[in-house]
């Protein structure tokens, strides 16, 4: 096999495994960039960038990665037409990605709890995203 024949297979693989990948998810996740916080074991409060969200979880940029397992309280604001609302839920870490080029980790959450009335605004920001980008993304 050539190089670029070897080239050929490996990006058509890779959009397949990006395919399978959103066809395994439970929900469809939508870009955002919102600051979130996140309350680390010691109790301290670190900021991140939200980079999707989907009903079943968050993923979030922050300077620093996270054992997959590991388990922390989140706290995040969402607008809803003209409402900022908060949400107040526990995640747990799914993967931690090192993004190339820069000193930062892509940290995926699944919500394992969602706090107070944090579901209900949830799910009115996700049906606001799907409205808009009903495949998500």
């Amino acid at each position: 096999m050539d190089r670029q024949s070897v080239q050929s297979y490996v990006e058509q693989n890779k959009k397949a495994n990006q395919v399978d990948a959103r066809e395994k998810r439970q929900f469809n996740r939508y870009n955002v960039s919102f600051k979130s916080h996140i309350k680390l074991s010691n109790g301290e409060i670190v900021s991140g960038l939200a980079k999707n969200i989907s009903k079943g979880g968050i993923c979030i940029e922050y300077d620093s990665t996270a054992e997959t397992g590991s388990e922390f309280e989140l706290m995040f604001s969402l607008t809803i037409g003209e409402n900022i609302e908060q949400v107040f839920a526990r995640g747990k870490v799914v993967r931690s990605v090192a993004i190339a080029g820069r000193d930062v980790f892509r940290i995926a959450f699944q919500f394992l709890a969602l706090h107070k009335n944090s579901e209900q605004v949830l799910d009115r920001f996700i049906a606001k995203c799907h409205k808009q980008f009903p495949d998500g993304y």
